[in-house]
């Protein structure tokens, strides 16, 4: 029998809260639901917007359960028929596969696939002058995308979704402690063990 062990330094820990210490496997999506609160914050929705996420991973499952639970209307798009019914479940109104994105433009589309094909997908699903979230880190990976004539004149701005750090916009408010309480707070809401 091995013991595994890991040297942390101690402000990297994070206690789980008592009435989430019963189940210690919920609270492992802590990272995740963190970077979904994240991505929430970088959409940044306002009243009455629409939101398309495609990628119905966990990242943005837990992403459309946060923004729903806010009361966005949030439709999720994912190429796995399994995932959809789990996103409606969450709150999104539509969960459906990505080819019926594009006949509706979104005022936020938030790209948590990590497949290019979505991103483009995502581009053009974007409102004129909406905006484009791009959770997913590409790494090394080659992504071509079609920016001709529509996205030129478009006025879509696309900002990268971050959670190593809060961005200076959301400073003033949110700390990293705080959005870790909104991340357990979501933990709680979804329980998604």
């Amino acid at each position: 029998m091995y013991k595994r062990q890991a040297l942390v330094d101690a402000s990297c820990i994070h206690r789980i809260p008592a009435d989430l210490s019963s189940s210690p496997a919920d609270a492992a999506f802590i990272p995740a639901a963190e970077t979904a609160i994240s991505i929430a914050h970088d959409a940044h929705p306002r009243l009455g917007e629409s939101i398309a996420i495609f990628g119905a991973g966990i990242i943005g499952l837990l992403t459309a359960a946060a923004l729903s639970a806010a009361g966005v209307s949030v439709s999720v798009f994912d190429p796995q028929p399994s995932r959809l019914p789990v996103a409606l479940a969450l709150g999104a109104i539509r969960a459906v596969a990505p080819t019926a994105a594009v006949r509706a433009a979104y005022d936020v589309t938030i790209e948590c696939s990590g497949n290019p094909v979505a991103l483009q997908t995502a581009i053009e699903s974007t409102r004129e002058g909406g905006k484009l979230v791009v959770a997913s880190w590409y790494g090394s990976k080659s992504v071509a995308l079609q920016l001709g004539t529509r996205f030129h004149r478009s006025h879509i701005r696309i900002v990268a979704s971050q959670v190593s750090r809060v961005p200076a916009a959301h400073g003033d408010n949110w700390s990293k402690h705080r959005r870790f309480g909104a991340a357990w707070d979501l933990i709680r809401r979804v329980r998604p063990v």
